[in-house]
């Protein structure tokens, strides 16, 4: 072997003990940076004909363990998915309230059944009826606003959605930008060139892009990311797709997320191609849409049920009585039951008709307003001889009801029914006594058909969103219900409270609720019902928190897993450090040993 071999043997190992050096200071300067990836020199050995010829670097790697970066992208998309959702959850809870706190529903609830029993132990007060009146307005202001919150919660979740896809489609650009550097230098790069530092920006946004959605990543030979979505649409390679709201699917009033594509000529394309997201699980995207189209809408089912059942359950009381004193006109319609046509069978049931129970009866009564005493009456007690009387079968309609009314030979002739439609367009019975100074007074006599065609209702409107007290008890707390039709003689005495004590017992009353958003069917009191609703919600918002630190728990072990591999230890670099300066002063050893050859040989020749 030559002086000059031995020579360039020794300036590889110098260039390749520098390139370390610089390697490992890279590695020390780049210690905080985030998302940065240790790199290490990959050293191969040269040979010349059939002898060792120094050192060559093949090239200079990131040190990165790819199992554990797709575990890592995997837990940060559970982990999005989490943190939306349980963020969300908070601020749903703060809606409802703390169950037993002073601005609880429940107990705006039972403050309104407190005033009933108040009115109920002093029926003529003019103040107490006041009181109920002004309960009742909180208790459905209190619905309706829990209601508007929800909506707005929805509305706010749907807002975020699209903030979200701005981020996913700046994001996707910036991969597809790195995508093409990272293949340009791997394509054309020459020695000592390397993409390493594109990599990691590129991959602190691909786990930033999974915060949002789950994706899956594979790797061409040029190191491009392709990435997909967990259903297989493409999002980006070589090009980076755009996603965008589309036309709402199936019954959501929602626009749902579509990928629009691009063409091979970088124009956008015509198509565009809607995410499934029942095939997405992770991510804030998917944790966004459950919350507007799962959890909102489970919780205003809830509280539709309750509205519907309270509406229900105290119009079928309330319309058994009658204000002190008596209204000329009352009015039939329990909401959900006037969607039927004015030509609809009172005994199907609803929707198709009003629900009635077949041979069923009640009284009329045409009282002297001033007093209260009777003018005539269907009431046996009081003279009268037939009773209105629903038949044992249908076909039945408004129309037939009016008509039996007004051919009653007891009211007939002080008294006129007719069917209207009322402002909503909704057929309702209206029975006016014919005399301004006389008032209608109901009675039940076998069975509930006043309840159930809704005479004089408490309440008007069909969920949580148009539950309201009537009208003109609002503006006038005397017509409130208080009194029902004297069983003696048919008339009305204007101290009587049976109907007020009716309404007020209700408050410890069992009713039936219907399953509603994952709510079981069950008898319970109003209070009771909602107090289920936000414990059952205060229950998933627990869960809820559970999951985000199990989940928490997951990502940190992932992220220190990642950490532990592909971060920089300052030890090992500076052992490494030494390890280099050794090796590069030992070839400049070996590099002034040689030069001293040389000079040797030279003067003697």
């Amino acid at each position: 072997m030559s002086l000059n071999t031995t020579l360039s043997i020794a300036l590889s190992g110098l260039q390749t003990a520098q390139s370390g050096l610089s390697t490992v200071s890279h590695n020390l300067t780049n210690v905080n940076t985030d998302g940065y990836t240790r790199q290490s020199i990959i050293q191969d050995s040269v040979v010349m004909g059939n002898m060792g010829g120094g050192v060559s670097i093949s090239h200079i790697v990131q040190v990165a363990d790819k199992f554990i970066r797709a575990n890592l992208i995997d837990q940060t998309a559970g982990l999005g998915y989490a943190q939306e959702m349980s963020d969300f959850m908070k601020n749903v809870e703060a809606i409802f309230g703390t169950p037993g706190s002073g601005s609880s529903m429940e107990k705006v609830i039972n403050s309104f059944f407190e005033e009933l029993n108040a009115l109920s132990s002093n029926p003529e007060s003019s103040s107490q009826r006041l009181n109920v009146v002004k309960a009742a307005e909180l208790m459905v202001d209190s619905v309706r606003d829990i209601r508007a919150q929800l909506n707005a919660t929805q509305t706010q979740a749907d807002n975020q959605i699209d903030e979200n896809i701005a981020i996913v489609n700046r994001t996707l650009n910036e991969i597809k930008d790195l995508n093409d550097k990272i293949a340009q230098v791997n394509a054309t790069g020459t020695s000592g060139q390397n993409a390493n530092d594109f990599t990691d920006k590129r991959q602190l946004l691909i786990e930033k892009l999974s915060s949002y959605m789950d994706i899956q990543i594979t790797y061409d030979q040029f190191d491009r990311a392709s990435i997909q979505t967990a259903g297989g649409r493409r999002l980006v390679d070589t090009s980076a797709v755009q996603l965008e709201r589309i036309a709402p699917s199936g019954s959501s009033p929602y626009d749902g997320i579509g990928i629009r594509p691009t063409l091979s000529n970088g124009q956008p394309s015509p198509s565009v191609y809607e995410i499934d997201l029942s095939k997405v699980e992770g991510g804030s995207l998917k944790a966004l849409a459950d919350i507007r189209d799962n959890e909102l809408v489970n919780l205003i089912a809830q509280v539709d049920e309750f509205s519907q059942t309270i509406i229900e359950e105290m119009n079928l009381v309330s319309s058994q009585g009658s204000s002190v004193p008596p209204l000329q006109t009352v009015s039939s319609g329990n909401g959900y039951k006037t969607n039927a046509g004015v030509g609809a069978d009172l005994l199907a049931a609803p929707p198709a008709g009003w629900g009635l129970t077949p041979s069923s009866s009640f009284d009329i009564s045409i009282v002297t307003a001033s007093d209260g005493s009777a003018v005539s009456t269907t009431n046996a007690n009081g003279g009268g001889t037939v009773s209105i009387q629903i038949p044992a079968g249908g076909p039945f309609t408004l129309t037939d009801l009016a008509n039996l009314i007004n051919a009653n030979p007891d009211v007939g002739g002080d008294v006129t029914a007719t069917v209207t439609l009322d402002a909503n367009g909704d057929p309702q019975l209206q029975i006016a006594a014919n005399d301004p100074l006389n008032g209608v007074v109901l009675g039940n006599v076998t069975g509930n058909p006043l309840g159930e065609l809704g005479m004089n209702n408490l309440f008007t409107g069909t969920d949580s969103e148009t539950i309201a007290l009537r009208a003109d008890i609002a503006a006038d707390p005397s017509l409130m219900p208080t009194a029902r039709m004297r069983a003696s003689d048919g008339g009305l005495s204007f101290l009587d409270n049976q109907n007020a004590i009716a309404l007020a017992s209700m408050s410890d009353g069992n009713y039936m609720f219907d399953s509603a958003g994952g709510l079981a069917a069950q008898s319970n009191s109003f209070a009771s019902y909602f107090i289920d609703i936000t414990s059952t919600l205060a229950v998933d918002l627990s869960d809820k928190s559970s999951r985000l630190e199990f989940q928490q728990v997951l990502y940190d072990d992932a992220f220190d897993r990642n950490l532990s591999t592909s971060g920089v230890n300052m030890d090992e670099e500076l052992s490494q450090l030494l390890v280099y300066q050794n090796a590069f002063q030992a070839s400049s050893r070996i590099i002034s040993i040689v030069d001293e050859m040389f000079e040797t040989l030279i003067n003697m020749v």
